[in-house]
């Protein structure tokens, strides 16, 4: 069972850490008889009551201050984390807690709250999801089933692509949960070619109106452009001579409408703006004008119900089917053709879950919504429900992704394995990401290969009920909530702040003191007052990414906070990390990605499992961290260096490991440790390898040993001349980034036979020459290729693609240079026609020195060109 957990809190963690000492020998039975307490009302399918978890919330908040209280007498000792003897205050202390406990249990008997052992049943299957039965294609799933919403689809094109040149808004009205965003996501995308300047936005309840203006200036504007001052009036310049279309996500508001399009000008050039709301009054002040027009979304009837869940059930194995007696029009219609609710319900029956056969329509059919998510939490394993309410911590409607979700929630003891499990903490993570996913309860996220879930996103009106059942069960606490004064009575558990939406950007200074029992702190946006590190004594996950404004100085106390298990860095301004890290023998995640840190410091005795970096010298003694699991992107510029990694190698657990080839001075012997470091990779574990060589020697030293176990492999070359021929032996690759000087029908030729290559991104300098991508020319034409991207530096876009040619292809990237390209070859005839996989194909004109007719004439012959694939591919088009 986890350690921590929303239900239980962390009454597993303290039972584990008491010594078996006489002393502690009460505490310990009274803390046993509240675990079992806590988990009869806790238990996979229980619906506890108001009062219940009012009572509950009293038994865990005991338990986190036992460990608060156990923690601040660790001393750390010999490596290792010791008690201290007990001394009088503490005997007392022991007493009050066993006090405590037995208040609690005897009110929780005056309401009938109290259960005897005798009648707690816990099923240990209840603890975890089981193994998911789930097809191939489950993961594969990218595109939302837009059932029933084709004719809301057309009355919205209708407005948008009419002959009107003034400002229209259209406003989609309708109840959460019923997929505005999710209709004016697919209108945006289907047609934000037709447009100059186009962009996404999201508002919600508390909106900073400056972040939003430059949320949209970053999608609009050059960044050249982009500077904080002023930023209303430069977006309003910039948008006056541009045909520009804007989706102005969940407004809830009036103030924060008229404040957000008063930065959009009415250029008479027949530009649009989109906006989702739930607000009847919202959707009348969006829609002023005669010609601007409110469309209010219906419900799905039966007919569309069904396919609905049909399209979520054909996702999973036969035995996870329902009976077919389940699909009878009152089901349909208890749940109000709400996509939401029936996609939770649709997770219940697949999950077999007996709770929905007890759900009862309530009499107020607002509140429908609520009681099938209290249904669907309720039937989450135990484990699971931490899992769950932990996505509140993130900024709403952002996407979350995975790998960073499954970190914090091993660094919070959210996951657990036995020693007869051989399963590891990041597969099981992997697994309840998937599960939530299955259930309804979160949109999952794909990689651009369409193979992989990289993360998700969380539907408004789940976030909003997350955000509740957090605040009942002082799971965490956002930031506006400390600015308005309405935190809880107990102490900030853990804690979540995006400082460019709050009006008090000293919250962190002001409310220290609510904040000195916090085990988790997210913070991003400016950091501008943040406070010493060196209050927060118990923390175990730092997450600081994207926060600006951050010195590397503020970093310095870092070596107090002794449990933690987390540092998220990425994308922060830090420069350097503060030697005082190593005192840091818990920390088991360090991200400094998108950072300037170049070098790290000694790490001492950490228990390091994922280390990522983008550009880090090697550090010395890493060959001695056995627990790593992944390590990227370590910079390799000597023997010694080469010989560091492939010892870390070989004594570790290492999974994925990223590395940066650098230039050596003596090349003999870099080269033989190459060697014997490429041998030991092709011998390891590895699942994931990214190399990217700037010594020019990787394929020199490759030869045709194959990988072991290897799922991607990622590498990037530098410059070359022509498509080297010993390309042909790397029959592994998954990911190429590949820049040639010359491009031609050889080096095409090389690339097309690799057979597990997914993703290429060719970057040619000079296209003398038309190359024809011809099924009968090329030895494999890219069978397994699903992304390509081709950038002509020299502007000539000389691909011409034929039938059967990369026929899984799903995602196309093109820039070319229209004058250079009509110069060149004089047609436009691409092929793009014949690639009949693709989903999305994205073109960037660059169209310096072209006439105008020409640009738009490229413009319809591409248009014409994917019009004619059978999938309706989205088409972005972007002209420089």
């Amino acid at each position: 069972m986890a350690m921590v957990s929303s239900s239980t809190g962390p009454i597993n963690s303290v039972l584990h850490k008491l010594p078996v000492s006489p002393e502690f020998r009460g505490l310990t039975q009274a803390l046993e008889g509240m675990k079992h307490q806590m988990l009869g009302f806790c238990v996979r399918g229980v619906l506890s009551s108001t009062l219940a978890r009012r009572w509950l919330l009293q038994l865990r908040e005991i338990a986190y201050d036992v460990e608060e209280w156990l923690d601040e007498r660790l001393i750390h000792s010999g490596g290792r984390f010791q008690l201290k003897a007990c001394s009088s205050a503490d005997l007392a202390k022991i007493q009050k807690f066993k006090d405590r406990i037995t208040d609690v249990q005897n009110r929780g008997k005056m309401f009938g709250l109290h259960i005897e052992p005798s009648e707690i049943t816990v099923d240990p299957e209840d603890e975890k999801p089981r193994k998911l039965l789930l097809k191939d294609g489950y993961s594969c799933k990218q595109m939302p089933c837009l059932v029933d919403l084709s004719g809301s689809e057309s009355e919205i094109v209708q407005h948008l692509m009419d002959d009107e040149e003034e400002l229209k808004v259209v406003a989609i009205l309708g109840p959460g949960g019923l997929g505005k965003t999710t209709l004016a996501r697919y209108v945006f995308q289907k047609q934000q070619s037709n447009f100059d300047r186009t962009a996404f936005v999201y508002v919600g309840r508390n909106p900073s109106t400056d972040a939003t203006l430059m949320d949209i200036a970053r999608q609009v504007m050059p960044k050249s452009l982009l500077h904080d001052e002023n930023i209303a009036l430069r977006l309003y310049e910039f948008l006056r001579t541009k045909r520009y279309l804007i989706v102005i996500d969940s407004v809830w508001s009036v103030m924060d409408w008229t404040a957000i399009t008063c930065a959009l000008p009415d250029n008479n050039l027949g530009s649009r703006i989109v906006a989702t709301t739930e607000m009847q009054h919202v959707a009348n002040s969006c829609c002023i004008k005669p010609i601007d027009s409110v469309l209010l979304l219906q419900p799905l009837d039966d007919t569309d119900s069904r396919k609905l869940m049909l399209n979520r059930f054909s996702l999973l194995e036969e035995d996870c089917l329902p009976d077919s007696s389940i699909f009878q029009s009152s089901m349909f219609k208890m749940f109000g053709g709400n996509p939401l609710a029936l996609g939770v319900a649709a997770g219940l029956i697949a999950t077999k879950s007996a709770m929905l056969s007890e759900f009862r329509m309530p009499e107020n059919s607002v509140l429908v919504m609520k009681k099938i998510l209290n249904f669907g939490y309720a039937d989450l394993p135990l484990q699971m429900k931490s899992c769950f309410l932990y996505l509140g911590v993130f900024p709403e409607n952002k996407t979350i992704m995975k790998d960073r979700l499954i970190r914090r929630w091993i660094a919070e003891g959210f996951l657990h394995t036995s020693k007869e499990e051989s399963e590891r903490l990041t597969e099981i993570g992997e697994r309840y990401f998937i599960e939530l996913g299955r259930r309804g309860l979160i949109d999952l996220v794909f990689r651009e290969t369409g193979d992989e879930a990289i993360g998700c996103t969380v539907n408004d009106v789940i976030h909003d009920f997350i955000l509740s059942l957090s605040r009942e069960e002082n799971f965490f606490t956002m930031g506006e909530e400390l600015c308005s004064g309405s935190y809880p009575c107990e102490k900030i558990r853990r804690f979540a702040h995006d400082c460019n939406r709050q009006v008090d950007a000293n919250i962190l200074v002001s409310s220290a003191a609510h904040l000195a029992g916090v085990r988790s702190v997210t913070v991003s946006g400016d950091t501008n007052g943040w406070m010493h590190l060196s209050a927060y004594k118990v923390l175990r996950v730092l997450d600081l990414e994207d926060a600006s404004g951050l010195r590397s100085s503020q970093l310095r106390s870092i070596g107090s906070l002794l449990f933690l298990s987390y540092l998220g860095l990425k994308g922060s301004d830090v420069t350097a990390l503060p030697r005082e890290i190593k005192a840091l023998e818990q920390l088991t995640t360090i991200d400094i990605r998108n950072t300037s840190v170049k070098y790290l410091p000694e790490l001492g005795k950490m228990k390091l499992v994922s280390l990522l970096a983008d550009h880090v010298v090697i550090p010395r003694g890493i060959e001695t961290m056995n627990k790593l699991e992944e390590l990227e992107t370590i910079l390799i510029c000597s023997t010694d260096d080469l010989d560091r990694a492939a010892k870390l190698i070989k004594n570790s657990k290492l999974m994925a490991l990223g590395v940066i080839l650098g230039c050596a001075d003596a090349r003999g012997s870099y080269k033989h440790g190459l060697i014997q470091f490429l041998a030991v990779v092709k011998e390891s574990n590895l699942h994931t390898l990214f190399i990217d060589d700037h010594s020019n020697l990787l394929l020199d030293c490759w030869g045709h040993t194959r990988l072991q176990q290897m799922v991607k492999f990622r590498l990037k070359l530098s410059p070359v001349f022509k498509v080297p021929g010993e390309m042909a032996y790397l029959k592994d690759v998954t990911h190429l980034h590949i820049e040639v000087d010359e491009l031609e029908a050889g080096g095409l030729s090389i690339l097309a036979s690799l057979p597990n290559l997914l993703v290429l991104s060719l970057i040619s300098r000079n296209l003398r020459k038309r190359c024809m991508l011809r099924n009968q020319e090329l030895e494999d034409c890219f069978h397994c290729l699903r992304v390509f991207k081709f950038n002509c530096l020299d502007g000539r876009m000389g691909l011409n693609f034929g039938p059967g040619v990369m026929p899984q292809l799903r995602r196309f990237e093109l820039s070319f240079d229209v004058a250079q390209t009509i110069s060149g070859f004089g047609d436009l005839d691409f092929g793009i026609q014949h690639l009949t996989c693709l989903l999305q194909v994205d073109v960037y004109i660059k169209c310096c020195g072209a006439l105008p007719s020409d640009v738009e004439n490229v413009k319809a012959v591409i248009r014409g060109q994917v019009t004619k694939l059978p999938n309706n591919p989205l088409l972005n088009l972007k002209m420089d």
